[in-house]
């Protein structure tokens, strides 16, 4: 981060400076994280009141404190503000603008954090570039992303989240992106959003945050996103694998486990991914359309690419007992499910193909239909289908008889054990919250 003056965070936010009008050159939530001249951010939760470690932040070093309530007996300046999340946000989007980093913001139903990787990976090759750090996409994460960058920075992707209405349009104007990315728009988050249609409305929010001569890449694929192309004032690229009008319209050659070959139309460069899954030759196709807005040629954009590697626990592959087990417990809805479930399907296997699964979060109302659903695309895909959780019934009603309950993890984990065999391909799926890598963990003991 630059150095920036307490006074001029203060004009940004609208808050009262008390005390020396210092310069500060990092922002900081935790007082543990705190080494020295870092502006301390109080934040309220739901069960902690940062209020609480401001004192502890300032005897840590912190000489600029970022507070709702006054606090006594320290050294440290202080911003006084109403609210202390939304003072960050127009902090970052004051400081963002003094810096010379071209933007790209991404957001979706399923695919961010991949798409950002991919953008970040190709982007690199040519521009010093920053990116949001792991799922940093929401009114702390993106502040505090952006509180990252510096004048050396050439592009920055960052990454943008919602789970309520309202909330995508603050962020995209704290982010003010010159391209803006829509992955898809799905079933997730339907607890808040009734529908997709409903989805749309929240996410094509971002468009009101780009720069007036920026860029939209949207996903033709997507027929919701399709149906808005009358409407968009912005310019726009469109990207997709089915959608013949596309403008980076992607020809697969090769779709594996560990690698993808494809070809976009109009150009002689193989691209490659050191994974597969249509979800991931798709997400690769709006890095692309990145990296042409930027200037990039085609072979600089696929050595990009095929330094892309998946983060956390995103279709991470790996090897037990001889069995190929696919590892996709980062996130769940109906279409990451169904897109790693084509996956399976897809793959060579010289033995069975097996689909672990749990459940799906925040689907609202539909959600025993939505894993019903679920369930039946699996037994198309796969020979086994094992399940657990709130939703285990669901699942299979679905799958018929292919499907297993199981009442825990560990229980799943050991049936799963007795039923594989080398040369077998393991799809274990499920949202972070069900902790679906558990059964991984333990079908490694049983084997063991």
């Amino acid at each position: 981060m630059n150095t920036m003056k307490a006074s001029y965070a203060a004009s940004l936010c609208g808050g009262k400076l008390i005390g020396e009008d210092v310069a500060f050159s990092g922002v900081s939530r935790d007082n543990r994280e705190v080494t020295g001249g870092e502006m301390f951010v109080a934040i309220r939760g739901e069960s902690f009141d940062g209020h609480s470690f401001a004192a502890k932040a300032a005897e840590n070093g912190a000489c600029l404190l970022l507070v709702s309530e006054k606090i006594d007996g320290v050294s440290a300046s202080q911003i006084l503000v109403r609210d202390t999340v939304a003072a960050l946000g127009e902090i970052a989007k004051g400081y963002l603008q003094t810096l010379p980093a071209k933007r790209v913001c991404i957001t979706g139903s399923v695919g961010k954090t991949t798409t950002k990787e991919m953008c970040a990976t190709v982007l690199s090759e040519s521009f010093a570039t920053h990116k949001t750090q792991g799922n940093f996409n929401n009114n702390i994460g993106l502040p505090l992303t952006v509180f990252g960058m510096d004048e050396t920075h050439e592009t920055a992707v960052l990454e943008i989240g919602t789970n309520h209405f309202g909330e995508i349009l603050p962020l995209a104007k704290i982010a003010n992106p010159d391209v803006a990315i829509i992955t898809a728009i799905g079933e997730s988050h339907l607890e808040a959003f009734g529908s997709k249609e409903g989805v749309l409305r929240e996410k094509i929010e971002i468009l009101k945050g780009l720069k007036e001569n920026g860029t939209a890449i949207l996903n033709g694929d997507d027929p919701l996103l399709w149906g808005m192309r009358d409407k968009i004032a912005h310019k726009t690229v469109w990207f997709g694998i089915e959608n013949k009008e596309c403008d980076v319209l992607v020809n697969v050659i090769e779709n594996g486990a560990y690698e993808a070959r494809f070809e976009v139309a109009g150009s002689d460069v193989v691209f490659s991914l050191p994974c597969g899954g249509i979800h991931n030759i798709r997400d690769a196709a709006s890095a692309i359309a990145v990296g042409r807005e930027f200037g990039m040629t085609d072979e600089a954009i696929a050595r990009g690419l095929s330094k892309f590697r998946n983060t956390g626990m995103r279709q991470d592959v790996i090897e037990i007992a001889g069995c190929t087990v696919i590892r996709d417990c980062y996130n769940a809805n109906p279409d990451s499910m169904r897109a790693s479930i084509s996956l399976l399907r897809d793959l060579e296997c010289k033995g069975k193909k097996l689909c672990i699964m749990s459940d799906m979060l925040e689907l609202g109302e539909n959600a025993s239909e939505l894993h019903r659903q679920t369930g039946a695309f699996a037994a198309e895909c796969a020979d086994v289908v094992m399940v657990t959780g709130n939703f285990a019934e669901s699942y299979r009603e679905g799958a018929g008889e292919k499907a297993s309950v199981f009442s825990d993890k560990q229980g799943l984990a050991k049936a799963l054990s007795e039923r594989v065999s080398a040369g077998d391909v393991i799809l274990v799926k499920g949202s972070y919250g069900t902790k679906m890598w558990q059964v991984i963990e333990y079908l490694q003991e049983e084997r063991e």
